[in-house]
């Protein structure tokens, strides 16, 4: 008979890593998570049949799913969640002219349509962990145009805050484009306004060509043939857009990002919190917990409009502050933590 020798310092390395796992493991199933939310929005003045809703949330949530393994194999680690949605529609109380009647109105579409779906589920802009996937149903489904102001199309994403923990996000979608791919293909479109609704921006903010980058956030022409079950699904990540996805720890809590996997040409990315989308305006309240503060020798002197600064705009103004403001004790604080917190945990390689 053979007996195993055992080495006990190989006995608690190994017990050791066993418990930071665990712990790790545990940290993460702790962390309420971002998912992504699909809904199919109507107007009050728009309708459907049960069969087309069915099959349109059907094509969607498959849709989705494709979106979510595309991740997973960009990730490895991780990829998001989506939450199915029972009811599969949002039926508003208002019609379709309220949400786009006018193409220069203040609130804008995006705010006016997450803002009927934050009061419908009892979130705010602070407490929501979902970034709703919207597609938009038009009254008599009439086709919207890039042309006609009076029936412009919508497609975008945005982030209801913005790094380093942006939160919930929106993403809005013509119905049409989901059924018929037009006047955009689907699935190319929603992945990379997914993209936008985790908080990444476009690829020329990071001085790649838009036309040329393989990045799901650029407009590649490879990536439009996209559809599913046909050909090979197309986008990578930039290092930067990795980097930042490696903050949205509610999103991709497993995700870790690695200057050795992730950017292994050594791209400098010092950059990163200069390049971020912005907050969605105060027409959705303001965020009483997140943002920036500013002190004058402990007390508070910033006002309510600093809780919708970027991470960049707060280093910038906490700067300034602290050069022009000798002899006093000036204290900058974002997201409820000091700026040298997020300093250190902000890729810069």
């Amino acid at each position: 008979m053979i007996t195993a020798r055992v080495f006990p310092g190989l006995l608690l390395h190994a017990v050791f890593l066993f418990a930071v796992l665990a712990i790790h493991s545990r940290s993460v199933e702790a962390i309420e998570r971002i998912r992504v939310f699909p809904v199919i929005f109507f107007p009050q003045d728009a309708k459907l049949s049960k069969g087309r809703i069915d099959s349109a949330y059907q094509k969607m949530s498959d849709s989705l799913v494709h979106v979510q393994s595309h991740f997973r194999r960009l990730l490895i680690s991780d990829t998001f969640l989506i939450e199915q949605n029972p009811d599969k529609v949002f039926r508003s109380a208002r019609p379709h002219r309220y949400f786009l009647g006018s193409p220069n109105a203040k609130p804008d579409s995006a705010h006016l349509m997450l803002g009927e779906l934050l009061r419908h589920y009892g979130e705010t802009r602070e407490s929501t962990r979902r970034v709703y996937v919207l597609v938009y149903v038009r009254p008599g489904e009439i086709e919207c145009s890039w042309i006609d102001k009076h029936r412009m199309c919508i497609g975008g994403g945005r982030t209801i805050d913005s790094f380093p923990e942006p939160g919930g996000g929106i993403v809005q979608m013509e119905f049409s484009s989901l059924m018929e791919n037009k006047p955009y293909r689907f699935l190319s479109t929603v992945t990379h306004e997914i993209g936008h609704g985790f908080g990444l921006t476009h690829v020329d903010c990071f001085n790649y060509d838009m036309r040329r980058n393989d990045s799901i956030m650029s407009y590649h022409d490879a990536h439009l043939p996209a559809e599913l079950g046909k050909g090979k699904f197309y986008g990578n990540l930039n290092p930067e857009e990795y980097a930042l996805l490696s903050l949205h720890r509610r999103a991709f809590p497993r995700f870790r990002y690695d200057p050795a996997l992730h950017n292994p040409t050594g791209r400098p990315i010092s950059g990163l919190m200069r390049c971020l989308l912005g907050p969605m305006d105060s027409s959705l309240g303001l965020p009483p917990r997140k943002g920036y503060r500013l002190y004058y020798d402990g007390k508070k002197v910033s006002g309510p409009e600093a809780a919708l600064y970027t991470y960049q705009a707060a280093e910038d103004n906490c700067r300034w502050n602290r050069k022009h403001r000798p002899g006093i004790d000036v204290g900058c604080t974002f997201n409820g933590r000091p700026l040298s917190y997020w300093r250190k945990r902000i890729p810069t390689r």
